[in-house]
């Protein structure tokens, strides 16, 4: 890694900004100079920008006196790359509050700008800030940094941190990633041949079954065969019995065809035997009938007389209750017309009472608004009062903010003077622990003396300004909560004359509208008065009545004249139907006597075919008379056969059914050959990464790796030992101790010997 820029601003003693430091031209540098004249200060900038660690215990303590946020932008070239690395912060607000850090990584691209790859946290970032690095705060201060006072900081550690420091210089890490992934191969490896070890044994399990299931195959083939024979002898014997019912079957049938004819020609026979019998009496009744002539003539004519009357009367009668009725609503036309115009007045009177109501509500709210100043003017003074104790307030509140700035001010300074007088000592070094200036006994005198003065001022403005803070926090609280319930008080008031305004000043406008209204309604309600009193509404109905009047008088409807003629008619009203028989007698007399032959005659032939089909009745009762036997000799064999084909279907689905799981298992014998085969190749891929594992693994490449390095770190480092010591001390690196047990355990011991 080569630095290449560094910016600073507010980074601890620096000022508010440092111009930035460009090391591209410069393969080796020294920077010398006084103390406190921040050399170390740069280095704390690099690891803060890449790390976020410095020797201070805190972000807060980086930062410079009486500034609020700092920042580094680092720029570095790595592995032929440029990378960019911005770190900010923000001291926090209050005590109890936490800082607020910020983290950007960036690489520049063949155009010349540079983009964010920024992890989606500022741990994701650090992460690959490491990732690019292949180096982390320890491992950079173990190594290529040695911190003042720690430049023993590699040799004290444990010697498993020693290794793992070492490793990490050495890029061991990336070993380490290739173990961990050989060993979660191997896992998977070993998962999935704990699965397929699970599948092969219930396979077998399954294939355990075969023999028994080719003994029961065997045993239904020949139980099936079996009843296939008695099932044909079954089927043959049903055919016969079913000819046989299908014989006496069509019999039946034909015996309930006679039956039903039989039935049919006995009704036709009855209703021949009633026509004839109708036939005799319809020619007696004739015969009568035409003996009384003269007397039904009269009648008829009688009958014929009234009913002519009876019309006349109806249509009279209608045309009168026509009439009735259209007057009835004329009438009731007029009625809702005076009604509506009675409703009308009485809503206009109502209406002039609303308005004279609203005039003289009207008068008393201009009496009302007269009153109004006052509380305004009232209102207008708490208002300005109340501003003016807020104004008080922000002066209050603005002084406040002042102290809590200065007293935190004063106590960093009082720290600061704590701090310098703690390094000065009386007797003994004399020189200034700041700037390394000879000081005599006058001057440390004076120095002490001024910094206790300044210290007691100090001390005494802090006291003060705890307690100026207390008094003006309290007052403030309660100036605050009389301001809080002052404006509340007011608004409330404010709110109160204002609604009251609000309805008197309606009550007003609505009194000057209802004046305006009241003079209309007057004028209406004086033409209503007038429309009643001539009774101008509704007049063509009343003219309509008028005419119904004249129609009325003209109809001549008697109700004596009805009645008498509807009492004929219903006294002679069966002297009709004697007309119509007496009419019909004498023309259908003669056709009457030959229906009556023609029906003897017909009896007489259908009862001779009554008798022959009376005897096949007989002869085919006796034959199907078999029928109910043979049915129940048939729902038997049925019976027995569908109980044959039921063992039947029951055996062939067995036999399907083991046929099935016979190559069902067939197929599990190829899958058992295949998983077995895959059983094998995961166990060699899981011993394979298991020595790839133990391969990439400490005692493996990596210890391989270190022993090839450390011959060349322990003859460089003796090397340059020996330089500093004239050959008197020398240093030897082992790898492996000898432990209590016995055995033999990796480390890594530095053994320094000196003469």
């Amino acid at each position: 890694m080569i630095p290449v820029t560094l910016s600073l601003t507010n980074f601890m003693s620096y000022g508010t900004d440092v111009p930035p430091l460009d090391f591209t031209q410069l393969h080796t540098a020294c920077i010398a100079g006084a103390n406190g004249h921040g050399k170390s200060s740069l280095i704390d900038a690099i690891t803060w920008a890449l790390w976020g660690r410095t020797r201070a215990p805190g972000n807060d303590d980086l930062v410079r006196t009486g500034q609020r946020e700092m920042s580094v932008d680092f720029t570095f070239d790595l592995a032929e790359r440029r990378y960019r690395v911005l770190r900010k912060y923000l001291l926090p607000a209050g005590r109890r509050r936490s800082g607020k850090p910020v983290l950007e990584f960036q690489v520049r691209a063949e155009d010349g700008s540079y983009h964010v790859i920024s992890g989606g946290t500022m741990t994701e970032t650090q992460q690959q800030i490491r990732d690019v690095l292949h180096m982390d705060y320890d491992t950079f201060t173990n190594s290529a940094l040695l911190l003042q006072g720690h430049a023993d900081q590699f040799t004290a550690q444990r010697p498993a941190d020693r290794k793992r420091v070492l490793g990490t210089i050495l890029g061991l890490d990336q070993y380490d990633r290739l173990e961990d992934r050989a060993r979660a191969r191997a896992r998977e490896h070993d998962t999935r041949r704990a699965g397929l070890d699970g599948v092969i044994g219930s396979l077998d399990e399954d294939l355990a079954t075969r023999q028994g299931l080719e003994t029961e195959l065997a045993a239904a083939r020949a139980e099936l065969t079996q009843l296939d024979e008695r099932a044909q002898r079954q089927r043959t014997a049903l055919d016969d019995l079913r000819g046989r019912r299908e014989l006496l079957e069509g019999k039946r049938v034909q015996l309930e065809q006679l039956r039903r004819s039989l039935a049919l020609q006995v009704q036709q026979a009855d209703r021949w035997q009633l026509e004839i019998a109708e036939g005799r009496r319809r020619l007696e009744e004739g015969r009568a009938l035409l003996a009384r002539r003269a007397e039904v003539a009269e009648g008829y004519g009688q009958l014929m007389a009234a009913r002519q009357t009876v019309t006349e009367q109806e249509q009279r009668f209608r045309r009168l209750s026509a009439l009735e009725k259209s007057r009835g609503e004329l009438e009731l036309a007029v009625l809702k017309a005076n009604e509506e115009l009675g409703r009308e007045h009485a809503l206009l009177g109502q209406q002039m009472e609303t308005l004279a109501a609203q005039s003289a509500r009207g008068e008393a709210a201009r009496r009302d608004m007269a009153g109004f100043k006052t509380p305004q003017a009232d209102l207008k003074a708490a208002d300005k009062a109340l501003g003016a104790r807020r104004q008080v307030r922000e002066e209050m509140a603005l002084g406040l903010a002042a102290w809590r700035e200065r007293v935190p001010r004063l106590e960093r300074e009082r720290d600061a003077i704590h701090e310098k007088a703690g390094l000065i000592h009386v007797g003994g070094d004399t020189h200034c622990p700041l700037c390394e200036t000879e000081l005599g006994p006058e001057r440390l005198d004076f120095i002490q003396r001024k910094w206790s003065e300044e210290a007691a001022q100090n001390a005494r403005q802090i006291a003060a300004g705890h307690d100026k803070l207390a008094r003006d926090t309290q007052a403030l609280k309660t100036l605050d909560v009389e301001i809080t319930a002052t404006g509340d008080e007011l608004e409330k008031r404010r709110r109160s004359l204002g609604q009251q305004r609000a309805v008197l000043e309606k009550q007003v406008t609505d009194a000057a509208a209802a004046a305006a209204a009241s003079a209309e309604l007057k004028e209406n309600l004086a033409q209503i008065e007038d429309r009643l009193a001539r009774r101008d509404f509704a007049v063509t109905e009343q003219e309509a009545l008028v005419g119904i009047a004249a129609q009325r008088a003209e109809i001549d409807y008697t109700p004596e004249i009805y009645e008498a003629a509807h009492h004929t008619v219903s006294e002679k009203a069966g002297f009709e139907a004697q007309f119509r028989a007496l009419e019909q007698a004498a023309g259908q007399r003669e056709q009457e006597q030959a229906t009556l032959q023609r029906a003897e005659a017909a009896l007489a032939e259908l009862e001779v075919t009554l008798t022959a089909d009376r005897l096949t009745d007989a002869a085919l009762a006796e034959e199907t008379a078999l029928l109910p036997a043979l049915r129940d000799d048939l729902t038997r064999a049925e019976a027995e056969f569908a109980t044959l084909e039921a063992a039947r279907q029951g055996v062939q689905k067995q036999l399907a059914t083991t046929e099935a799981e016979l190559r069902r298992l067939a197929q599990v014998k190829t899958r058992r050959a295949a998983r077995e085969e895959e059983l094998k190749e995961a166990l060699s891929q899981a011993q394979i990464y298991r020595d790839l594992a133990n391969a990439f693994g400490k005692r493996g490449v990596q210890a391989l790796l270190i022993e090839i390095a450390l011959p060349e770190i322990e003859s460089e480092a003796n090397r340059l030992l020996g330089r500093m010591t004239d050959n008197r001390m020398h240093l030897k690196i082992e790898t492996q101790r000898q432990t209590k047990a016995g055995e033999v355990a990796e480390t890594l011991d530095i053994k320094i010997s000196d003469e």
